[in-house]
């Protein structure tokens, strides 16, 4: 009997559980085990149940106890979608902002906008007309840091391949499609931090009206944005004001406000690359930016997203959002003041190329 003893109490309990649960089931089906084990005083239906309750509890605690190789997550990635990596320890913490940015790094990124069956108010000359607006734009841009000092970016280059909106507006009987390009279409920003803010020009070219009202917008860089130190998964953080403009595609603006909460949910495999898995809650941001006109233009959002970071490069590999967006701007057309506003849902989408 002492070895008996000795040897269970070196046996893992998961297979003590499975051997057990045999056993009972063996006894709810013959009766009994040999002539030590009978079922005269362990009813069969009890020792089923029992028999069987046991070996799922061994079996299971046997599979819970082995770790899923990180090779197996990859493996479950299908069209993009990540795939969940387990952390190593659930203290194991990470982070998201890099101690100091290199001179030479590129960060080519592609955005899209889209609202589609927005509604649509018009005011001219005292008359209101109600329609229907999609709006649809594309920017391809690629920043790179020139200079930096203590790790920080003090000179950058903005080139901007596209910058097009397409915009597709019904009165009535009355369809019209527009198309538009930003005023940095085709061309190249330096932006130097100088004097405790950015300041931005044009390169190659004399700036037009347009142009000149843009480069004097203010301007967020975006790279210390995200906390610093370590975090682990679960931990929550705000983001605000100019902050939540760059992560939403806004560098330039005439004023940002409004928050959003960002929760770190999980550690990812997304495109062959480890990421943070962020959550983008109750977000809610106002802002005031210049259409292609030169013209104010306020924008209003609200919804909810995600992110996926780098964990090795500290970028944003891509960000989405789904939520409502509501435009308004005032223009001066043929003598006659035009008050514009569209209402409706909108996606948006920024991804590293």
């Amino acid at each position: 009997m002492a070895e008996i003893l000795a040897s269970l109490s070196s046996t893992p309990l998961p297979t003590i559980l499975v051997v057990a649960g045999i056993i009972f089931l063996f006894i709810s089906v013959g009766g009994q085990l040999g002539a030590h084990l009978s079922a005269i005083k362990v009813k069969r239906a009890v020792a089923g149940g029992l028999g069987g309750v046991l070996l799922i509890c061994g079996i299971g605690l046997y599979f819970a106890d082995r770790p899923e190789p990180l090779t197996a997550a990859v493996d479950k990635t299908k069209h993009g979608e990540p795939s969940s990596v387990s952390p190593t320890t659930a203290q194991e913490k990470y982070r998201l902002r890099a101690d100091r940015v290199e001179e030479g790094l590129l960060i080519p990124t592609e955005s899209r906008v889209h609202l589609a069956g927005g509604q649509l108010k018009l005011h001219v000359d005292g008359q209101y007309l109600n329609g229907l607006a999609t709006i649809k734009s594309v920017e391809i841009a690629q920043l790179e840091v020139l200079a930096e000092e203590k790790g920080r970016p003090t000179v950058l280059k903005l080139s901007v391949e596209k910058d097009m909106v397409e915009t597709e507006i019904s009165l009535g009987e009355e369809l019209e499609i527009t198309t538009e390009y930003g005023v940095f279409h085709g061309h190249s920003l330096l932006i130097q931090y100088k004097q405790g803010r950015w300041h931005k020009q044009l390169l190659g070219a004399e700036p037009n009206e347009a142009q000149s009202k843009e480069l004097a917008l203010p301007y967020t860089d975006g790279f210390g944005s995200y906390p610093e130190g370590l975090l682990a998964i679960g931990d929550s953080w705000q983001f605000a004001g100019g902050e939540l403009a760059e992560l939403m595609g806004f560098g330039s603006y005439l004023s940002a406000n409004g928050s959003a909460t960002m929760k770190f949910l999980d550690v990812v495999d997304y495109q062959n690359e480890q990421a943070a898995l962020i959550a983008l809650q109750r977000l809610e941001m106002t802002g005031t930016t210049l259409d292609a006109d030169g013209n104010e233009m306020q924008l209003s959002f609200g919804g909810e997203g995600r992110v996926f970071r780098s964990l090795s490069r500290y970028v944003d590999l891509m960000v989405e959002f789904s939520g409502t967006m509501k435009l308004e701007t005032s223009a001066v057309m043929e003598g006659q003041k035009v008050d514009l506003s569209i209402i409706g849902p909108v996606t948006i989408k920024i991804e590293l190329k």
